[in-house]
């Protein structure tokens, strides 16, 4: 029965497959009839709804092509904006340093900021020139 076409038995894949192939053989409808012959538990049946409308629905609407091309925009650009959050925010810790000095600052972010810095010396050597220097000379005095 799966071979011919006449059911679909398996994952919600498998259910999204058969459709597009009906689809493909048919060029398109409106609707879809599902034949139930209470075959299973009734509490597998429901299951197997839920699965379908939870995940086999929404691809063959294609109701999540925007949301899952985001997910891949922003998963593609982690390591730019991680670079750029913490340069904000590294930004701001040398802003506070030249305004309030560094002996103010905790020892923890300076060891985080640069450790960040030794990973990405490119992107940090731009924003943590103050607080290096005023940290360097830090300690060289102790």
């Amino acid at each position: 029965m799966i071979d011919t076409g006449f059911a679909v038995i398996g994952t919600p894949d498998d259910y999204v497959a058969q459709v597009e192939r009906l689809t493909g053989q048919s060029g398109g409808f409106g609707c879809f009839l599902n034949l139930d012959h209470h075959w299973a538990d009734w509490a597998e049946t429901k299951r197997s709804y839920e699965l379908i409308a939870r995940f086999a629905i929404p691809k063959i609407n294609k109701l999540n092509v925007n949301r899952i091309a985001s997910e891949d925009w922003l998963r593609d650009n982690n390591v730019v904006f991680r670079g750029e959050l913490t340069a904000a925010v590294g930004a701001k810790i040398a802003e506070h340093a030249a305004a309030k000095g560094v002996d103010r600052l905790s020892p923890d972010y300076l060891k985080l900021f640069n450790a960040t810095r030794q990973v990405s010396i490119t992107l940090h050597a731009r924003v943590f020139p103050a607080l290096e220097t005023e940290h360097d000379a830090r300690e060289q005095e102790q």
